[in-house]
């Protein structure tokens, strides 16, 4: 019964191994996600990173991809929805964040 037992522990590690790669994976895009929209938050109205249309960047081998929209939902306003994404045992992932920037901000 012991090899049982260790035998089936054994098939259990490499699906915790994937689990903590999988949570570290989305950990990093979650804290992109965060600094990206922390940062877009602070530039003027009028920044060449707030104009309307898709901006793409790349760090690491993840995908940080924002697409502005003015004058949603409210005139003066700012929509910004960004996707993290990258590849994680040959399977796309993605994480979406929604923020709106006003002009009121402090």
């Amino acid at each position: 019964f012991l090899s049982i037992g260790l035998l089936a522990m054994a098939q259990m590690i490499p699906l915790a191994s994937s689990q903590i790669v999988s949570s570290r994976n989305h950990t990093l895009a979650t804290e992109l996600a965060d600094q990206t929209l922390s940062r877009l938050q602070t530039l003027a109205m009028d920044d060449a990173e707030l104009t309307a249309g898709t901006h793409t960047n790349t760090i690491d081998d993840r995908t940080i991809a924002y697409v502005v929209a003015d004058n949603t939902p409210v005139p003066g306003a700012k929509r910004i929805d960004l996707t993290v994404s990258w590849i994680e045992f040959g399977v796309a992932q993605t994480i979406d964040y929604t923020t709106i920037v006003t002009s009121n901000r402090r």
